[in-house]
C-alpha cells in the first residue's frame, strides 16, 4: 500500500501480482493473524487463566471457533505462507528502492565535461 509511488512511475505488478492483489493478501493476512490470535489467547486463557484467574472450560471450548483442530493447522500454515510471501514482496520493494538510491550515489561524478573520478576517457601519453 506505501509503495504505490515509488521513483516518479507507477509500478503496475510485484512479482508478476498486480498492486490491487498485493493490498487484498495483505488484508487477508491481517485477519488470518488476528483470528489466529484471538484463537490462541481464548485458549490459553481458558486453561490456564490469566495469572491464575479466569479459568473457564466454556472460554476454552469456544477457542476452536467450530473449526477442527486440523481445520486450525491449515489456517495457521496458510497464514506462514501469506506472510513470507508479503515479507518477499517487502524485500522487493526495498531492493528497487534502494536500487535507485545506490545508482544515484555510485554515479561518476562530473565537473562540466571532465571526469573527476578518474580518467576513463582516452588519455594521451
Amino acid at each position: 500500500m506505501a509503495n504505490r509511488n515509488w521513483s516518479d512511475k507507477q509500478i503496475e505488478k510485484r512479482l508478476g501480482i498486480s498492486i490491487a492483489t498485493w493490498d487484498k493478501l495483505e488484508l487477508a493476512s491481517l485477519g488470518l493473524l488476528l483470528l489466529i490470535t484471538a484463537r490462541e489467547t481464548m485458549d490459553v486463557v481458558g486453561s490456564k487463566g490469566l495469572f491464575g484467574f479466569g479459568k473457564s472450560k466454556n472460554l476454552q471450548s469456544y477457542s476452536r471457533l467450530g473449526f477442527e483442530r486440523d481445520t486450525w493447522t491449515n489456517i495457521n500454515v496458510m497464514s506462514t505462507i501469506l506472510g513470507a510471501g508479503l515479507l518477499l514482496k517487502g524485500t522487493v520493494d526495498t531492493l528497487e528502492s534502494k536500487t535507485g538510491v545506490l545508482a544515484a550515489m555510485f554515479k561518476p561524478k562530473t565537473l562540466g565535461s571532465a571526469n573527476i573520478q578518474g580518467f576513463t576517457r582516452n588519455r594521451i601519453i
